[in-house]
Formats: structure tokens, sequence, C-alpha cells
């Protein structure tokens, strides 16, 4: 509720004034809110607009926030079950994401292995889920390790992967005020 309610107020500041780097940034965390959430109502008109308004300023962080859209897109494809899109849009963020933002090629692999376990692909979802926990091993974000872990740990778990999982979320429980 935090996350959506800041984002919408830098969202309404920034078209108060018509400046479209902080409208596309704040459309962006608005969708991928919605998507994570499953609240869609009024998602496809923010996206077109949000999409509209990015195209128009090429040089812009565009590469990022095209990768970001990708992301947004592949999120909201799988909540709404269009799951050969999710899987297109998820693989695109990956090329994007590979080598300038390893964070967003977790979340990418994340998304396209939940589609692919929806669509009865557990083989090629399981690959997506372990390559996802090896790289966020290596980013060294425990947030992110332990969702990644906690996807592998429900379509292909065992023990030493759900201690791994218990262990990390007892350390990153420690570490909050």
């Amino acid at each position: 509720v935090a996350a959506k309610t800041l984002a919408t107020e830098a969202r309404e500041l920034a078209l108060s004034i018509n400046f479209n780097p902080p409208i596309v940034s704040a459309g962006i965390d608005l969708i991928l809110i919605a998507a994570r959430t499953g609240d869609l109502d009024g998602v496809d008109s923010l996206l077109r607009e949000t999409t509209a308004r990015f195209e128009t300023m090429p040089g812009w962080h565009e590469w990022l926030w095209r990768l970001r859209l990708k992301q947004a897109t592949a999120e909201l494809a799988l909540v709404k079950d269009q799951l050969d899109r999710c899987i297109a849009d998820a693989t695109n963020a990956m090329h994007l994401s590979r080598t300038v933002r390893p964070k967003y090629y977790v979340l990418a692999r994340m998304t396209r292995a939940r589609a692919r376990i929806r669509s009865g692909e557990k083989r090629t979802a399981i690959n997506d889920a372990r390559r996802a926990v090896a790289v966020a091993r290596r980013i060294g974000d425990p947030a992110l390790l332990a969702q990644a872990i906690a996807l592998l740990v429900a379509i292909d778990g065992n023990d030493r992967l759900l201690l791994e999982a218990r262990l990390l979320i007892d350390r990153i429980t420690l570490a909050l005020p």
C-alpha cells in the first residue's frame, strides 16, 4: 500500500508539471505493483500511457525503462494467464538485463519459470529457477535470493534448499530493526 501511494503521488506531481521522466518511472512502478498485487484496475490504460510517453523520450534512461517495461509486461501477462506473451517478454527482459542489471535478469528468469510451470514445462521451469538462484547468489541481495529460492523450492524443492531458505530468512529477520 505504501509503495503504491508513493508511486501515485510521484506520478501525480510529475503529471502536474508534465515532466515525462518521473511519469514514466512511476508508471512502471505502478504497473509492477498492479501485477504483483493482482489489482489490475486501470492498468491497461496506464500501460498504454506509460509506453507512449516512454517512446517520446529516446535517450532518457531508455535502456533501463525498456528493460523495466518488458519485465512489467511479462508480469502483467502472467497475472492475465497470457503465458506465451509472458515467456516472450520475460525472455526479452532477460536479454536486455543480462550484462547491465543482473537483478532484473533474476526477476525475468523467475517470471519465465512461473509461466513455464503453468504451461506444463516443468523441466525448463526448473532450469530457469535454478539459474535465477545461481545469479541471485552472486548478486548478494538476500531478499532477491530468498524469492528465487522460494520459487525453486516450490517447483523442485529438496531438504538442503529448504534449509538454505530458512537460514536466509532467519538472517534477513535478524537484520531488521
